[in-house]
């Protein structure tokens, strides 16, 4: 099972998205350890952060401190562009969806 929150990782970079029926910005943000090691989260107002942490070969994702799916990671870690991956995945594995506008 995937340790929560990833250890030694180097936040990339934050974005502010703002939901569909919100006011207020949601923040998301990106970390990368190593090859086999990457993870996304959004934390909107009011609701739990929202993360998937991708280990090796397997994807576990968190709404808050309860664990919501897990699948194969598919490499995701070691795409060219991870964010946009785990974006792309977070849907089909979590069954929520992560996004930057």
């Amino acid at each position: 099972m995937l340790a929560r929150p990833l250890v030694c990782s180097l936040v990339l970079a934050a974005w502010s998205s703002v939901a569909a029926e919100r006011d207020l910005p949601c923040n998301l943000a990106a970390s990368l350890g190593t090859d086999a090691t990457c993870a996304l989260s959004q934390q909107c107002p009011g609701e739990p952060v929202r993360t998937i942490a991708c280990e090796d070969a397997t994807c576990t994702c968190w709404a808050g401190d309860e664990q919501a799916g897990e699948c194969a990671s598919g490499d995701v870690c070691r795409q060219l562009d991870p964010v946009q991956q785990l974006e792309q995945l977070a849907g089909p594995c979590c069954g929520f969806e992560l996004h930057r506008d």
